[in-house]
């Protein structure tokens, strides 16, 4: 066992408890999920034991744990004599996932509505703010980030928190659809901050209803942009 495998120089005064190499797996988790989710291991990229241990600087166990939890959260497919591989994005799949998001995100819009404080509004504003900079100052990674954060502050702010836990399962596991339809271009950045635009009016607004359509209907494009993207090429095709 490699001394990374250690959480602390103190180690052989206290007793080994299980719940070392899991604290350790889930930061390991965490850090491979990171790097899926930002490109950097793109759809298809082979995830190696032996190289993430190393890159990592721990055994083979935590990160054989990490690529499975990875796989139940649906970034990571395990294949017969290939190993742990990022997954390709899968249209169908995708649109399935875009639905079910589109209610929850309307539903938790809807409720956000009702119960926003001025507190609540103004985060959302700002975050309007600093998305219009990202696009024009060409930050297209930043406004991944901050696009994240808007639907995520919705979420939260809702109250729905059993909700936000399943939107929240489904987001992590669309982050392989999403960046492909969002980081398109400009233009598809320019249309989902108008649409975020939309949903913030209507919240300010305090109308459950229309930010109940304007936050599915924001889902619903971002379908469109995904389905475009496919059609155009620029993502896998179903495998």
């Amino acid at each position: 066992m490699k001394a990374e495998d250690h959480l602390d120089d103190d180690r052989y005064d206290r007793p080994f408890h299980a719940s070392q190499l899991k604290s350790l797996a889930e930061r390991i988790e965490q850090e491979i999920e990171r790097r899926i989710v930002s490109g950097e291991f793109g759809s298809g990229a082979r995830l190696s034991e032996v190289a993430l241990a190393d890159m990592f600087g721990v055994s083979r166990g935590p990160v054989r744990e990490a690529l499975q939890g990875l796989r139940r959260a649906g970034l990571v497919e395990i294949v017969a004599n290939k190993g742990a591989l990022v997954r390709r994005p899968d249209p169908g799949e995708a649109s399935g996932l875009y639905e079910l998001r589109a209610a929850l995100f309307a539903v938790m819009a809807e409720q956000l509505a009702a119960v926003a404080s001025p507190g609540d509004i103004a985060r959302l504003a700002e975050n309007v703010r600093a998305s219009e900079a990202a696009i024009r100052d060409g930050a297209f990674e930043a406004y991944y980030r901050l696009n994240l954060e808007f639907h995520e502050a919705i979420a939260t702010m809702s109250g729905l928190g059993r909700a936000a836990v399943v939107y929240r399962d489904i987001v992590k596991e669309m982050h392989l659809f999403r960046r492909r339809a969002l980081l398109a271009g400009p233009a598809a950045l320019k249309r989902s901050l108008t649409e975020h635009k939309t949903i913030l009016k209507a919240l300010r607004a305090g109308d459950g209803e229309k930010a109940f359509a304007t936050a599915r209907a924001h889902i619903k494009a971002g379908k469109g942009r995904f389905m475009a993207a496919v059609a155009e090429g620029d993502a896998p095709p179903d495998r």
